[in-house]
């Protein structure tokens, strides 16, 4: 994250009930391979890193992300640590990117690692590992 925005600072480690990791966008920049979003899924759960970043920071990941045309920013309800419910924003895929693509090593290794990282469960890892396989 640090790299993309310089203003990047750590807030927390998150959940999103009722969702799930999930791979519904293909990338020519990682090799035509699937890259991240989140969808619904009752009973599942994502994890993740809430950061606090500058308008101008949010600004350069709406252009990265391609907010608009692949992904769409939007407001979801997270869980904190200690239980504690935040409004943070998120990308998740645009409407029309149903499919669900195999991802790249590499990425799935980036992903990975920052999971690791930031200690996020070690069930969720586990989750992360077996879509490597």
């Amino acid at each position: 994250m640090k790299k993309r925005c310089l203003s990047a600072e750590v807030v927390s480690k998150a959940k999103k009930h009722n969702y799930e990791l999930c791979f519904p966008i293909i990338s020519k920049k990682r090799g035509n391979k699937g890259v991240a979003s989140i969808k619904e899924l009752k009973g599942s759960a994502v994890e993740g890193v809430v950061y606090r970043i500058s308008n101008n920071d949010l600004m350069k990941l709406d252009r990265f992300e391609a907010n608009g045309l692949r992904y769409l920013r939007k407001k979801v309800f997270v869980k904190l640590k200690g239980n504690i419910k935040k409004l943070v924003w998120t990308y998740i895929a645009n409407s029309g990117h149903e499919e669900n693509y195999k991802p790249g090593n590499e990425y799935l290794n980036l992903i990975l690692s920052g999971a690791e990282q930031h200690k996020l469960s070690k069930n969720y890892i586990n989750k992360i590992k077996k879509g490597m396989s």
